[in-house]
């Protein structure tokens, strides 16, 4: 009987919380102290959800699966939605077969998962969204001559750089020093851009699918310990030259050079900052696969990369959530899946043993 009051309370709670807003368009957004409601998946532990919270947004099976009818839902996550049709459109990824079914919808196998994460990055860049400009096929890397007149990316839509995700990410790419050797020592205002980046991602439905996969691989205990692992192993300064010039971040996003030579620096939107800059030169490239995953030559400062991959149009939060599971289950090993039915693997290092990524990148 408690535990009927309690929810008879959230929902009346619920519903003088919304009067006058709505979740359209807003859904999964970061929290807005400029609303009366939030449509997050936080809104339900905080009691200030918009009323139409569930119509708008919960149009996904990710812990529905075997549910009752709802019609408060824009669709339904059980077996009967096959022969009424109005199943959710990942029902068949998270609750039918494939070991989706188990922890209430939540994916329990790495290929569930990429396929939950692939159809539920919501920011993912449209391919009219930017333009890729491949021109010179290297056919030895060993050369490093730039072969290639114009930057790889020709076109890169400024409303995709502006969603949340995006712009809390490139404000933090000025906030490290890329060569090694020389401490990054953060401002207050960097750190609190961290902070920003790092509430904006963990809000998103590719972050949420990506803890509860990692809750019930038992690879995290909590949404506060995930928290705390997650920002650990991408954020925490580690020793590469001196004491605390570098991190995960650092070398994956970021990318960091060396005398001569540049590592790390596996991200399309750092690339786009950098050839705008003025400061990064392509080469050419030496091997493409889907999905737009691009294995390249490029100098940065005059420092030469001699090839890295990248995959165009990624979500930040889509790449950080795969390395983030990679790292988490199969450190130091290949990560190996399919994304919109394509072979895809990633590799992960830790560095010397500690729990901090030393290194993450599609292996093209």
């Amino acid at each position: 009987m408690k535990t009927i009051c309690i929810l008879l309370v959230c929902a009346v709670s619920l519903t003088i919380v919304a009067a006058g807003d709505s979740c359209s368009g807003r859904c999964d957004s970061g929290f807005s102290g400029s609303y009366d409601c939030q449509c997050n998946t936080h809104c339900v532990n905080y009691g200030d959800c918009c009323a139409d919270y569930s119509q708008q947004c919960l149009g996904s099976c990710s812990g529905r699966c075997d549910s009752n009818l709802d019609n408060t839902k824009p669709c339904q996550c059980n077996s009967a939605c096959t022969t009424y049709n109005d199943c959710c459109t990942d029902y068949s990824a998270l609750c039918s077969g494939g070991g989706g079914g188990g922890g209430g919808g939540s994916p329990t196998d790495l290929q569930t998962l990429a396929d939950a994460l692939w159809s539920g990055d919501v920011n993912r860049a449209d391919p009219k969204q930017f333009t890729v400009n491949k021109q010179t096929y290297l056919s030895n890397t060993n050369d490093q001559v730039d072969r290639s007149s114009a930057p790889l990316l020709s076109y890169v839509d400024s409303s995709l750089l502006s969603k949340d995700t995006y712009a809390t990410f490139i404000a933090l790419l000025d906030n490290y020093e890329a060569r090694t050797g020389i401490d990054d020592s953060p401002s207050l205002a960097e750190t609190r851009e961290k902070d920003a980046f790092v509430s904006a991602i963990l809000s998103t439905k590719v972050m949420e699918l990506t803890y509860d996969f990692l809750f019930l691989k038992g690879k995290v205990s909590s949404k506060q310990d995930f928290q705390a692992q997650f920002e650990d192993m991408w954020f925490k300064s580690y020793t590469r030259s001196s004491p605390s010039d570098t991190s995960g971040f650092e070398h994956v996003f970021v990318g960091e050079q060396k005398s001569s030579s540049v590592s790390g620096f596996h991200n399309w939107i750092q690339l786009n900052n950098e050839e705008n800059n003025g400061a990064l030169d392509y080469y050419g490239y030496s091997k493409e696969a889907s999905p737009n995953l691009l294995l390249f030559q490029f100098s940065w400062d005059g420092k030469i990369k001699k090839l890295s991959s990248v995959m165009f149009g990624a979500s930040p939060e889509f790449e950080m959530a795969l390395f983030t599971t990679c790292f988490l289950t199969e450190r130091n090993n290949l990560c190996s899946f399919k994304l919109d039915g394509n072979n895809v693997d990633i590799q992960t290092y830790d560095y010397k043993g500690d729990d901090v990524i030393g290194s993450a990148y599609f292996s093209v």
